[in-house]
């Protein structure tokens, strides 16, 4: 009876920790709520998408690894997700239209 509870234990955290390989995390600093959206990780090869804020009065950079990302559309941006963990940084900075 132990042996098979503790093969069944052995097994059910095998396949807990199997769903978690391959993924690498993607790292923001969200305290100022830029994004509005954005998965906390992904695997290799994966589209990520970004949500972010829309801002009128201001320009608004989104940075992946310290490279700008384009948007696809006001406040959307996507990338293919690397073989390594990832930081996004978001700058807001002042056009003086305000």
């Amino acid at each position: 009876m132990k042996t098979l509870l503790k093969g069944t234990l052995i097994l059910m955290i095998a396949l807990t920790l199997s769903g978690c390989f391959g993924y690498h995390k993607i790292n923001y600093d969200n305290t100022s709520r830029d994004i509005v959206s954005c998965p906390k990780r992904a695997r290799e090869g994966d589209i990520v998408k970004v949500e972010t804020v829309s801002v009128c009065d201001a320009d608004l950079y989104v940075y992946l690894n310290g490279t700008e990302l384009k948007p696809i559309k006001e406040g959307y941006y996507e990338f293919t997700m690397p073989d390594h963990d990832v930081e996004i940084r978001v700058a807001i900075v002042s056009n003086g239209l305000a």
